[in-house]
């Protein structure tokens, strides 16, 4: 029993070390578990490691990111941005503990790859010091016609060797030779082919770090030149006024470069094989090589040319008056684009351009009525070729007055039953004995009504005219072409008809022959005292006096009338006026302007009186009755200041005429007629002579620029 108990004993014993080694066993391995959980590659502090490293990672690039779009938007608004000095200055700015390099940037600790162009961050490339040594560049620095020396750019080269070697582009990785290593980042590689036209050698560069490769690139080395034709221009076009061309290489290696007109190192410009280079015009050339740093191609070149003609299909008549006739063209040039649009209304005119240089629509004024017209059309495009059409179009006849107001006048009916035009800014008057045209129509400056309780008033202060009725304008105008004196090569289409008094042996001529009397003209002071008339030579002198001219005699045409001052020339020279009062004495240079100067308004014009006007009142005078002819013609002394002093002007009713005062005697009137080469004509005579010698129809002449103290002028007024 006693033994029983002893084994009953031991095999208990047995049981619980059995259990204790499989309990320490157990907690064993439950220890390896947790430890691995803890402290393994996945386990939790590592994740909390890796976790805390991916918020740094994410937090430096959020900081690098806002800096950068920073930058960005300095790039688009600062004209002194650029994607090197600038930028690294910039980005210093904002993180002071950034480092920057060419492709990279690094900002605690961890490191980023940088596009500097746009720019922005690119991948994470990892922590700072634990990068590998990495090559950046390799460029060819020096070449002779044997040798080519290679300088590398290399990022973390601390216990590096730079190893070398090169061989032949087309040969196999076996032929590398001229093995070299060393510490320095350059090298030269010598007894290389030169055959005159091209070799190219691939140079290879190994990082040598701690006996082993930790990065390799190569480089190819051109020897000689490239042959011809390794840059090709094709498919030049026209669009839309601008040409393009495409550029192409089948050579790799290369950039391709491009510029325009000329060849500048500084300025080639990187392109893409097969791209097109656009915005050409004709005339300029394209050049384009391949370069690799230091060595190019011979240059390819285009150039841009437009040859083809632009085409006119159409000259459009848009509208067309008495003077003015109105085109439109439809041309196009589908190549250089059309660059001016020229236009002409005679042969041997000069061209004129529109509003613009390419306006399609030109007016042509100052023309002459029922006048058949040459218009000629020039079109020029980009490049110089031109295109030229002609059609021939006739203007249309004045129309004379519909007797209705209309904008320019109001129709009034006199007492002797004619209807004036009036124009806007006048009224007719209302005074006993001035109503009539038939004994002298007046009408007054401004809006009052002038009556016979005011008149005494108004014709001291307010410009006043008396109607002159035209039956028949030809009886003042010849219709043809002269050329005027000078040598301007200005020309006029109409001419005055002027008329002699028998007393009076002047020789009457047209312009441009200065033998005798005609009207318009120049002479030969006018090249000196143009000026004095607001023109800027004796040519716009011309042109202007024979607008003037045209202006008078289109609305003689039409209105079949024009109005004369009442009064001889009153007030100053900078304000000139037509009304009772003092005269205003000069020379004929300062009275024309004065004349000019009275009435300019939409709808009138005022001029110095033109000697076939004098001419028409004279004759009006004989038809009206008022006058006969020894009293126009003969002797004035009846109804002027003659043999005595001058006076002012409607200083007496006796020197009136038709409501017209101071006709005869008082003043010699300056008119626009031009005697010879050098004289101005003044007619109606003056107080100090006798009205026998020089009555009312009498022409007188002296220099224009003469002022003998009893010299004045009248003003007219056509409706515009």
């Amino acid at each position: 029993m006693y033994e029983n108990k002893i084994q009953s004993l031991r095999k208990e014993k047995g049981i619980t070390l059995i259990a204790l080694i499989i309990t320490i066993v157990i907690l064993i391995i439950l220890a390896v578990v947790s430890i691995n959980a803890i402290f393994g590659d996945n386990g939790l502090i590592k994740s909390a490691e890796k976790g805390k490293l991916e918020h740094e990672i994410a937090a430096t690039r959020e900081r690098l990111e806002l800096v950068l779009a920073d930058a960005y938007t300095e790039k688009h608004v600062n004209e002194k941005y650029n994607q090197d000095e600038f930028l690294d200055e910039f980005i210093y700015a904002q993180e002071p503990d950034a480092e920057v390099d060419e492709v990279e940037i690094s900002l605690n600790g961890h490191t980023f790859e940088l596009d500097r162009s746009v720019p922005e961050l690119g991948d994470y490339i990892g922590e700072a010091g634990n990068l590998p040594p990495t090559i950046r560049k390799i460029e060819v620095i020096a070449k002779t016609d044997t040798s080519a020396t290679i300088e590398v750019t290399a990022a973390r080269t601390e216990g590096v060797k730079y190893k070398y070697s090169i061989k032949k582009q087309n040969e196999g990785d076996e032929n590398y030779t001229q093995e070299t290593t060393k510490n320095e980042n350059t090298n030269e590689f010598t007894g290389l082919e030169n055959t005159g036209t091209y070799t190219i050698y691939t140079a290879k560069v190994e990082l040598i770090k701690d006996e082993k490769t930790v990065d390799e690139d190569t480089i190819e080395i051109l020897m000689g030149k490239l042959e011809k034709g390794v840059v090709r221009f094709e498919d030049g076009k026209w669009d839309n006024g601008k040409a393009s061309v495409q550029i192409l290489t089948d050579k790799e290696g290369y950039r391709l470069q491009y510029q325009i007109d000329g060849i500048e190192d500084e300025k080639w410009i990187d392109i893409e094989s097969g791209n097109r280079i656009t915005g050409l015009t004709a005339g300029q050339t394209v050049y384009g090589r391949l370069w690799n740093g230091i060595d190019e191609s011979d240059p390819a070149s285009f150039e841009v040319k437009d040859t083809v003609n632009p085409t006119i299909s159409e000259i459009k008549e848009v509208e067309k008056t008495e003077t003015t006739i109105k085109i439109q063209v439809v041309a196009e040039d589908k190549e250089s684009g059309i660059a001016k649009i020229e236009y002409s209304s005679n042969d041997g005119e000069e061209y004129t351009i529109g509003e613009t240089a390419t306006a399609t629509e030109y007016t042509f004024t100052g023309l002459t009525e029922l006048t058949e017209y040459t218009i000629k059309v020039r079109v020029t495009d980009g490049a110089g070729n031109t295109a030229e059409l002609n059609k021939k179009i006739e203007t249309d006849e004045i129309q004379k007055w519909d007797g209705q107001s209309n904008d320019k006048v109001e129709a009034v009916v006199s007492d002797d039953e004619v209807t004036v035009p009036v124009p806007h800014g006048f009224v007719a008057s209302k005074v006993t004995g001035e109503k009539t045209v038939s004994g002298g129509f007046v009408i007054y400056e401004g809006d009052t009504e002038v009556n016979d309780l005011n008149v005494d008033n108004e014709i001291t202060s307010r410009n006043q005219f008396v109607w002159i009725p035209v039956g028949d304008y030809t009886t003042m105008y010849t219709e043809a072409t002269a050329t005027l004196a000078g040598g301007t090569g200005v020309t006029t289409n109409v001419y005055s008809k002027l008329r002699m008094r028998s007393g009076n042996n002047y020789t009457i001529t047209i312009p441009g022959d200065t033998s005798g009397i005609r009207e318009p003209d120049i002479i030969s002071s006018d090249s000196a005292n143009y000026s004095i008339l607001g023109y800027i030579s004796e040519q716009d002198m011309a042109n202007k006096m024979i607008e003037e001219y045209m202006a008078t005699y289109k609305s003689i045409k039409k209105y079949e009338g024009f109005y004369i001052g009442r009064y001889e020339l009153t007030g100053t020279v900078k304000n000139p006026t037509v009304q009772k009062g003092t005269v205003l004495g000069g020379n004929w240079y300062d009275l024309k302007k004065a004349c000019t100067n009275i009435v300019n308004t939409s709808y009138a014009q005022t001029t110095m009186i033109y000697g076939n006007q004098w001419d028409e009142v004279m004759s009006w005078l004989l038809t009206t009755g008022e006058k006969n002819d020894f009293e126009v013609n003969i002797d004035s002394n009846s109804w002027g200041n003659y043999n005595s002093i001058t006076r002012t002007t409607g200083y007496s009713e006796s020197w009136k005429a038709n409501n017209i005062y101071d006709l005869a005697g008082n003043y010699d009137e300056w008119t626009q007629e031009a005697l010879e080469s050098g004289y101005r004509i003044r007619r109606g005579g003056c107080a100090p002579y006798s009205g026998a010698s020089y009555p009312a129809s009498d022409r007188t002449y002296t220099g224009a620029t003469s002022n003998m103290g009893y010299f004045s002028s009248r003003p007219t007024l056509y409706i515009k």
